[in-house]
């Protein structure tokens, strides 16, 4: 039945000016805004409590733009919403709800984190081999999540990945660019990106693109792998498999190879990272692992590293008991 009673209520709704969010504001008659987290290109976040439950939470609000919200932009953040709904990990920012507000304003309820993105976080200091290792782990194994539920990031890259202060694991945020799996009628799924983004636009970030990416040609899950790979070179080399100007990014990541990562990586840096992040680097999509594939190989590493630290503990303690029993 036609619910001409909701598209008046809609209509009217989207003949409200929006305003901007401030402290106090209350989203839905439930969201108390409570301080801004930060700014993005396409909106704002804000510490919000559920006003009955108490529960905190972080509230990503759409901003209009030139006084009403872009179509587009809002299928992007329904998008969003329905991307983080349908993956359920650790690695992954859990989404709670996702409404409007009285002015129509879209918004997305998700899990408060406390901590920093990777970026800041690399940039105060350079991880150790193991603590890199672990957060590769992580990292692929949330990717690999993703992929199994057929879900395609597009911009995975070390500001789209959050370190918790709380126990200091990662999790993978921001899919306002993700692909979600082809229905079996695009035509009645109006969520689903297959012609939302014109064919030919770039979308992601220049820094972490895959070659196919800057063609212009639709990334697939092997092009979120070779973002996957800028990022983990990063994390074991202490800077980024490209550098320079913007065009000079683009050129090397097209037709360049990056600098051998042993030349940056520590010592003790396994020879299987090495070949792991290279394979992830490839040019050609085909040549580079799945992310399930990868996953794996990285917890094995991650496990024989462990092993192999633990072992070398129990050695150097019997070297020092038998050393102090000769004293």
């Amino acid at each position: 039945m036609h619910d001409s009673t909701s598209n008046t209520a809609q209509d009217d709704r989207a003949r409200v000016t929006p305003t901007p969010p401030r402290v106090g504001t209350v989203i839905d008659t439930r969201y108390e805004l409570l301080e801004p987290l930060g700014r993005g290109a396409s909106g704002w976040v804000w510490k919000a409590k559920h006003r009955v439950i108490g529960k905190l939470c972080a509230m990503k609000i759409l901003a209009p733009r030139q006084g009403s919200f872009d179509s587009r932009s809002v299928v992007r953040m329904l998008r969003e919403a329905t991307a983080l709904s349908r993956v359920e990990h650790p690695g992954v920012v859990e989404v709670s709800d996702f409404g409007y507000s009285d002015e129509g304003t879209p918004f997305i309820a998700m899990e408060l984190l406390e901590g920093q993105d990777l970026r800041s976080a690399l940039r105060e200091r350079r991880p150790s081999t193991e603590q890199a290792l672990v957060w590769a782990v992580q990292l692929l194994q949330a990717v690999a999540a993703v992929h199994d539920k057929g879900i395609v990031h597009r911009d995975i890259k070390p500001a789209n990945i959050f370190v918790s202060a709380k126990d200091n694991r990662i999790k993978l945020v921001d899919f306002g660019l993700a692909r979600l799996p082809q229905p079996e009628d695009p035509k009645t799924d109006a969520d689903w990106d297959g012609r939302l983004t014109p064919h030919g636009e770039l979308l992601g970030s220049p820094a972490t693109m895959s070659p196919e990416q800057l063609r212009g040609e639709d990334p697939d899950a092997r092009s979120d792998m070779y973002s996957v790979g800028c990022v983990l070179y990063e994390m074991f080399a202490g800077r980024a498999p490209v550098q320079g100007r913007a065009t000079q990014v683009l050129y090397q990541h097209m037709y360049e190879e990056p600098p051998q990562l042993r030349e940056f990586a520590a010592a003790d840096t396994p020879d299987a990272v090495l070949r792991l992040v290279r394979a992830c680097l490839a040019k050609e999509p085909g040549r580079r692992p799945s992310s399930a594939r990868a996953a794996e190989d990285a917890a094995e590493v991650g496990r024989s590293t462990r092993s192999q630290v633990r072992a070398l503990g129990r050695s150097l303690g019997a070297w020092l008991r038998l050393g102090s029993c000769s004293d």
